[in-house]
């Protein structure tokens, strides 16, 4: 199972930098504190992805799909990390 491309890296659309400029720009909000918002959300997730891993594994999960979750913790995981470091993607 691939991962899906964020719409901000297909061509012809905004990057997600650009996006929170815009925003900032037309809201007037102050978004210094976004990459803690953007790697809370991920580490947000990942507990949730986390959870679902540990349940297939138990084998408490119905249906099909489950088996590549864990995959997913990774860039949940870089995701997370890379926006502590100050990076909008």
């Amino acid at each position: 199972m691939l991962p899906i491309s964020a719409v901000t890296s297909l061509p012809g659309f905004p990057t997600r930098a650009e996006v929170a400029q815009l925003y900032a720009q037309k809201s007037g909000r102050d978004l210094s504190h976004l990459p803690w918002y953007v790697s809370f959300g991920a580490f947000k997730l990942a507990v949730v992805v986390a959870g679902i891993v540990a349940r297939h594994r138990a084998g408490a999960m119905v249906g099909e799909g489950f088996d590549h979750m864990e995959s997913r913790l990774g860039p949940l995981v870089e995701l997370a990390y890379g926006a502590l470091g100050g990076q909008v993607q």
